[in-house]
C-alpha cells in the first residue's frame, strides 16, 4: 500500500487561523510556494501543534520472507510511486521463484552514481583482467566523449538516444564504419558492467544497429605476390648498406669505412629480411613477434615453432605459431651468430615497422598503393593467409594458423585470391562429358 506519513510540527508564525464547524485550522504558504492547511491540535500541556504530511509517498509491503517493509519511494506523483512499489513487489516474487538471490532483494539498483565513478571502477576491473593501459585509456576516452556530447553526469541518465546521437556525430565527422562499430562495442561493454553491478536497470547500448563495414571500407589491403615477396626480402637485406654507400651526396670510399660499420649494416639487413620472412611464414602480428625472446623459440625437431606471450597477443592468451624447418635453421643461426640467448629479444624491432617497410618497398620498386589496395605491416599477415589459400589449406586449418576466433575473419582474408587463382580452380573441374566418355571406354 501507499501512504504519506504525517509529522508533528509547531504552527508557523506566519500562519493564519480559521474555524470551520467548530474545528480550528492553520493555513500558510510553504517553501514550495504552496498553500498548506492543517487542523490545530493541543497537547496536555496546552501547546498547539499541527500534523504535516510528507511530500513523497511511502510504500508498505511484505518481502519474500513475509517481513513487513516500509520504505520511501521518493516519488511525489502517486502513479510513479505505484510503479516503484510494483517493482519492489516483483523483486520479492523473483526471490520466491528462485530467479534472484535473497541477498539482492533489498539492494537499490538505481544507484545515483556519477559516470566518472562507474568508469573508474570499470577501468580497475579491466586492469585486473590483464587489459593494456592503451586499451583502457581508449575506453575512457569514448565514454567521456559520450558524456560530454550528451551533457550528462549520472550513469542513470545515459539513454539509447544519447549513444545513437554520439555515433551519428561520428559519422557526420567522416569516421569510418569500422571505427564506429568499435566505439559501439566499447560503450556496450561499459553498459554491461554498469548493469551487472547495479548501476543501470537495462543496457541502453543493446540492439543498436551496426554500421555496414562492407559499404565503407577505408583501408583496403592487398597481398604481395610471390615475385614481390622475393623482391622485398632482397631489398630489405640490401638497402641498409646500399643507402650508406650510394644514398649520400658524393661517393663513399669503402677503403676508409671501418669494417665494423659495414658488418653492422649487413647485420641490420639480415635481421630485417628475417623479420619479414618470419611474419610471412607465421602470420604473426608485428607486436607479437616484437615480444618474442630466444627462449620462446623451439627451433629443433620436426615441428619447430614460436611461443607467443599472452601479454603480446591480441586476445591476451598464450599461443604458438609454426615455423618451417628451413626458417627455423635460419633463426637458430641468427641467434647463435649474434650471441642471443635466453630472455634476449629475438629481433630488435621498433614499435612500428611501417616506415622501414615503406622504404624497402620503394627500394624494391613495389608500389605501396595500387587499385587493389595498400601494403602495410598488417598486409604481410594478409599475404600469409592468401598463400595458405593458394596452397589449398582448408579454412579450418588456416583459422588455427591465423588464430582467428571466427572462421569468417579467415574467409575475409581469402578474398585476396585473384582471377588467375579462381580460373585455375575452375579449370581443375572435370569436363561435362567426362563421365560419359569414361563409361564408353569401359564398354
Amino acid at each position: 500500500m501507499l501512504f504519506k506519513p504525517r509529522a508533528k510540527n509547531s504552527i508557523p508564525a506566519r500562519a493564519t487561523r480559521s474555524t470551520k464547524r467548530g474545528v480550528q485550522y492553520a493555513s500558510w504558504i510553504n517553501r514550495q510556494n504552496k498553500k498548506v492547511t492543517a487542523e490545530i491540535h493541543t497537547d496536555d500541556e496546552g501547546d498547539e501543534y499541527v500534523y504535516i504530511e510528507c511530500a513523497t509517498w511511502y510504500a508498505r509491503w511484505k518481502d519474500s520472507e513475509g517481513r513487513r517493509i516500509q520504505k520511501n519511494t521518493e516519488c511525489v506523483d502517486k502513479s510513479a510511486a505505484n510503479a516503484v512499489l510494483a517493482r519492489w513487489r516483483g523483486r520479492a516474487e523473483k526471490v520466491r521463484a528462485g530467479y534472484i538471490r535473497a541477498a539482492d532483494e533489498h539492494q537499490d539498483r538505481r544507484k545515483s552514481n556519477l559516470i566518472d565513478t562507474v568508469l573508474n571502477e570499470y577501468a580497475a576491473s579491466l586492469k585486473q583482467t590483464g587489459r593494456t593501459d592503451r586499451h583502457i585509456d581508449y575506453i575512457k576516452y569514448v565514454v567521456v566523449e559520450i558524456k560530454t556530447t550528451a551533457n550528462i553526469h549520472r550513469i542513470v541518465d545515459l539513454t539509447r538516444r544519447h549513444i545513437e546521437v554520439y555515433l551519428a556525430g561520428l559519422q557526420d565527422k567522416g569516421v569510418g564504419a569500422r571505427t564506429r562499430n568499435m566505439h559501439k562495442a566499447l560503450i556496450n561493454g561499459f553498459c554491461v558492467f554498469a548493469l551487472r553491478h547495479g548501476y543501470l536497470e537495462s543496457n541502453p547500448a543493446a540492439n543498436i544497429e551496426t554500421a555496414n563495414q562492407a559499404l565503407d571500407r577505408r583501408h583496403v589491403r592487398r597481398a604481395l605476390t610471390d615475385t614481390e615477396i622475393t623482391q622485398l626480402l632482397d631489398a630489405a637485406e640490401a638497402r641498409p648498406i646500399e643507402n650508406f654507400l650510394y644514398g649520400n651526396v658524393g661517393a663513399v670510399d669503402v677503403a676508409k669505412v671501418k669494417p665494423g660499420t659495414l658488418d653492422e649494416l649487413r647485420r641490420i639487413g639480415q635481421e630485417r629480411r628475417l623479420v619479414y620472412e618470419t611474419l610471412l611464414t607465421t602470420a604473426a602480428r608485428w607486436g607479437e613477434l616484437r615480444a618474442v625472446t630466444v627462449a620462446d623459440c623451439v627451433l629443433d625437431g620436426n615441428a619447430p615453432h614460436i611461443r607467443l606471450q599472452a601479454t603480446a597477443t591480441k586476445n591476451r592468451q598464450a599461443d604458438t605459431v609454426p615455423l618451417t624447418v628451413s626458417l627455423a635453421k635460419k633463426l637458430k643461426a641468427w641467434a647463435k651468430t649474434n650471441g642471443r640467448i635466453g630472455k634476449a629479444r629475438l629481433f630488435n624491432m621498433g614499435v612500428s615497422g611501417l616506415r622501414a617497410l615503406t622504404a624497402d618497398l620503394m627500394f624494391a620498386n613495389i608500389p605501396v598503393e595500387t587499385d587493389e589496395g595498400v601494403i602495410d605491416i598488417h598486409a604481410l599477415r594478409h599475404t600469409a593467409a592468401t598463400r595458405l589459400a593458394r596452397a589449398g589449406v582448408p579454412v579450418s586449418v588456416a583459422q588455427r594458423v591465423l588464430r582467428h576466433s571466427d572462421p569468417k575473419l579467415t574467409m575475409s582474408l581469402y578474398s585476396h585470391l585473384g582471377v588467375l587463382d579462381t580460373t585455375a580452380a575452375v579449370e581443375s573441374l572435370p569436363a561435362w562429358d567426362a563421365a560419359k566418355a569414361k563409361a564408353k571406354r569401359k564398354a
